[in-house]
């Protein structure tokens, strides 16, 4: 009814298969389920991930009435949690706000990674910058010296580009960094 695709499964174990396998925007799970893991258990498996699927929303819900076990699931990771049975409206509204919270996530998350792109590379050639160097030459010896392989850097300077730059204008100027910066990241 809310336009929405989904998978079924009835066990954690099908449900944890399922999710390695695909993408979602959020799971939905009882916390009684058949085979030997529950709702709990999944939830402590999404969330130990060690990758992006790690932050998937996730709702819980359960048939009981005992709030140490909605407490439990919350505090370890489900999102929110509805009783059963379930009312229609509430589930859809929880379902759209968790999805519309996410969505709003991914979107911080893509523009953060874009900040962090323009504040480390020169935006017309697209090489890594002073601010970029100075934060991650000292990581990058430390790990060279400590794991014992060989580190190189390049530093260029071209001669006489203020003179291309005077007799044959900026844009020539751009042109020229764009080649150079080419051939360095084909050959580098």
């Amino acid at each position: 009814q809310m336009g929405l695709t989904f998978e079924h499964c009835n066990s954690a174990e099908q449900g944890l298969i399922l999710f390695e396998e695909h993408s979602y925007d959020l799971v939905l799970l009882d916390i009684v389920l058949m085979g030997k893991k529950d709702g709990i258990e999944m939830i402590k498996e999404i969330r130990a991930r060690q990758d992006h699927k790690n932050l998937i929303p996730l709702l819980a819900m359960s048939g009981t009435s005992k709030t140490s076990e909605r407490i439990h699931a919350l505090r370890v990771g489900a999102n929110d949690f509805i009783t059963k049975p379930v009312v229609q409206a509430e589930l859809s509204v929880r379902v759209k706000n968790l999805i519309v919270a996410r969505q709003l996530h991914l979107k911080i998350i893509s523009q953060q990674q874009d900040l962090e792109k323009l504040a480390m590379t020169d935006q017309l050639t697209g090489l890594y910058n002073r601010y970029f160097l100075s934060s991650f030459i000292e990581k990058a010896l430390s790990l060279s010296k400590r794991h014992k392989y060989p580190l190189s850097l390049i530093m260029i300077d071209l001669d006489k580009f203020k003179f291309i730059n005077d007799n044959f204008g900026h844009e020539l100027g751009d042109e020229v960094l764009v080649k150079i910066s080419s051939e360095l990241q084909k050959n580098c």
